[in-house]
């Protein structure tokens, strides 16, 4: 797949999030048979050149900032926050941007071990911000959510 079309692909996971698409939500369980299909074929959120970058790609994507106001950020995160509990003062701290990636993820890479693949999962370790600090605490238990799912 070309890097363009894993662009893309991202981009339009990082997008259902932002209109709504979240795990546990009404149009993510109304819409689950389609999303699985799509999650299934779709590339992990991090591009696999980012081992050798010091950016992430979550510092670098504009569509992590769509609809970045404070009431859609207080929105966010306590979805996150619902997602992950343990994390709620960490969630706290965080970026809208980042509170969309790992919203994202947590979806992605949900739907993902629902057919039955949790591998991809660990591909977002290669990331900087994942590997330390409140985002790194929060993708690891996506991380461990998604293989107990499995």
């Amino acid at each position: 797949m070309s890097a363009e079309i894993q662009s893309i692909c991202r981009d339009a996971w990082y997008n259902c999030v932002v209109h709504g698409f979240s795990r546990g939500t009404v149009l993510a369980r109304k819409y689950s048979t389609e999303l699985r299909i799509i999650a299934k074929i779709s590339p992990p959120l991090i591009a696999d050149t980012r081992t050798t970058l010091l950016e992430s790609d979550m510092e670098l994507n504009t569509v992590l900032r769509r609809g970045m106001n404070a009431p859609n950020t207080i929105e966010h995160k306590k979805r996150l926050i619902e997602l992950l509990p343990e994390h709620a003062k960490d969630i706290g701290s965080l970026s809208y941007p980042k509170v969309i990636f790992l919203e994202t993820a947590f979806l992605l890479e949900s739907l993902r071990a629902s057919c039955g693949n949790c591998s991809e999962v660990l591909s977002y370790f290669v990331d900087p911000l994942l590997k330390a600090g409140d985002t790194a605490g929060c993708m690891m238990t996506i991380a461990n959510e998604v293989c107990r799912a499995l």
